[in-house]
């Protein structure tokens, strides 16, 4: 097994953090928030490089959201430096907050700032015996047997299709991913060696007719596929199969 320290999910940011696709984004905040909002444009979407951070002004509540999977191997661990991961990416967030004039922040001014608090959710795709909810604390991570100052803990969800059933149940594009992901999994592993592309083409086709992915996996399947062999390939080189000077620029 490996341990992907900076595996991006690219394709959990393609469904949930593209503006097009607000009222996903809206369905996920929901769910997290266990609230009822129904205006999509209400939701704030922010970009990390390796994160989603979800938020709306009204509530003063912010999810910000990374995810491990893997598309052909159900073997991998979750990263336990997540919480450490989680406070660099809050400081982001929080200085973009300060750009948005919505949210109304200074941290340069000399009156007290009201922040948003953000709630760390880590999705883990990984063993369907692992737990469907643990709990990751930043202090567990400092060296020495002194409490730290600093307090941030990260709900770690393992949304493995056929876990956490009401999570993915209450948010239907969340539990249509797990699927999709799920379906990659099983072909792989009857057919290892089997081509990305070929992959993703039968795993769209067996997805239901009803399920919400499919047209828009099938719309930008080309796109989709490339996504999926990105990471695999990442996956590829942190597990020592492939050398990292495979995809270096050639003099």
């Amino acid at each position: 097994m490996f341990t992907p320290w900076s595996f991006k999910d690219r394709l959990f940011t393609f469904i949930f953090g593209n503006p097009e696709r607000k009222k996903w984004a809206l369905d996920l905040y929901n769910t997290l928030n266990e609230s009822a909002h129904t205006d999509p444009e209400a939701v704030k979407i922010t970009i990390l490089e390796d994160a989603i951070c979800l938020g709306m002004v009204e509530d003063d509540f912010s999810f910000l959201i990374s995810t491990t999977t893997n598309f052909c191997d159900s073997n991998i661990v979750y990263n336990p430096n997540m919480p450490a991961i989680f406070f660099m990416d809050a400081w982001k967030v929080y200085r973009a907050y300060e750009k948005d004039p919505d949210y109304g922040l200074d941290f340069d001014s000399d009156e007290p700032q009201t922040i948003p608090i953000i709630r760390m959710i880590y999705f883990y795709n990984g063993g369907k015996d692992d737990a469907d909810l643990q709990t990751l604390d930043i202090q567990d991570a400092f060296r020495g047997d002194e409490k730290a100052d600093i307090n941030l803990k990260v709900r770690m969800f393992n949304i493995n299709y056929g876990n956490n059933t009401e999570l993915l149940n209450s948010c239907p594009p969340l539990k249509d991913y797990a699927l999709f992901i799920r379906h990659l999994r099983d072909l792989h592993t009857a057919a290892p060696d089997i081509a990305m592309a070929a992959a993703v083409s039968a795993a769209i086709d067996k997805m239901p007719e009803d399920n919400l992915l499919k047209p828009l996996l099938s719309e930008h399947q080309a796109e989709v596929t490339k996504m999926c062999v990105m990471e695999h390939e990442e996956y590829q080189v942190m597990t020592g199969e492939r050398d990292i000077e495979e995809f270096l620029p050639k003099d």
